[in-house]
């Protein structure tokens, strides 16, 4: 072999070398055990006094993708955890500070439940999505919960405030979350595969933060209101919480 040739496997010194391997494309999952396999492989049956080490940029890659894909719970959790600890700052209350995030809750599920439907595996756009959509659900529902307790400070029943919180509110809702659509859609018609199944799932996580906060928000609110002090449906006014 080539004196040039010859320096890209081993050194001057002639105690080091590389082998080149060469492998067809595989999804993150199987080059994973693949790695892991050739690993073992090479402990098993490499000499004693050779030291062996599996490198090279699909190792890298795997890696990447490892700790991104399963940092996710940590990620969305950290991130409920910082809206909430902001919310009970500025609310003072833990059952306010607590209900704008329950909803976000059910997408966070309901999100992983679409993906395992369509076979749409987590990369590390897709597993940024829980954090994402923590940021923007939590301002719909902030926005229903601070014009539910508004009226309720006026003296509303809470069946008579969430529909005035939703009628007023909801149409700002709805342009907010329709333009953040509008926006996220260019992303499907990317080839990039990555790329369009975040832009789906952008989309099909906004579309429930919308649902949530019409739907599901309501239902919380008027159950969890009990807890919150505000003007008593007879007309006596209580300090707020």
């Amino acid at each position: 072999m080539p004196e040039e040739q010859l320096k890209l496997f081993i050194n001057e010194e002639r105690d080091r070398s590389v082998i080149n391997v060469g492998i067809k494309h595989l999804e993150a999952e199987e080059l994973q055990t693949f790695i892991t396999e050739t690993k073992e492989y090479v402990a098993d049956n490499k000499p004693d006094d050779i030291s062996a080490t599996i490198t090279g940029k699909a190792v890298v890659d795997v890696e990447m993708v490892t700790a991104l894909t399963t940092g996710r719970y940590k990620m969305t959790l950290l991130g409920m955890g910082l809206v909430f600890l902001v919310l009970l700052l500025i609310y003072r209350h833990p059952i306010k500070a607590f209900i704008p995030l329950l909803p976000i809750v059910f997408i966070v599920g309901w999100s992983g439940g679409v993906m395992y439907l369509f076979n749409i595996d987590y990369t590390p756009l897709t597993a940024t999505l829980g954090a994402l959509i923590i940021g923007i659900g939590t301002e719909f529902t902030i926005l229903i919960m601070e014009r539910f307790y508004e009226e309720r400070q006026k003296g509303s029943k809470r069946q008579e405030a969430i529909i005035t919180a939703n009628e007023k509110m909801g149409k700002a809702i709805f342009a907010s979350a329709l333009t953040t659509i509008g926006g996220f859609s260019a992303l499907l018609i990317s080839d990039f595969v990555i790329l369009s199944n975040f832009g789906m799932m952008t989309l099909v996580n906004i579309s429930f933060a919308l649902l949530s906060t019409i739907i599901v928000l309501p239902a919380i609110l008027v159950i969890l209101d009990r807890f919150v002090r505000t003007k008593s449906d007879e007309g006596t006014e209580i300090v707020t919480g």
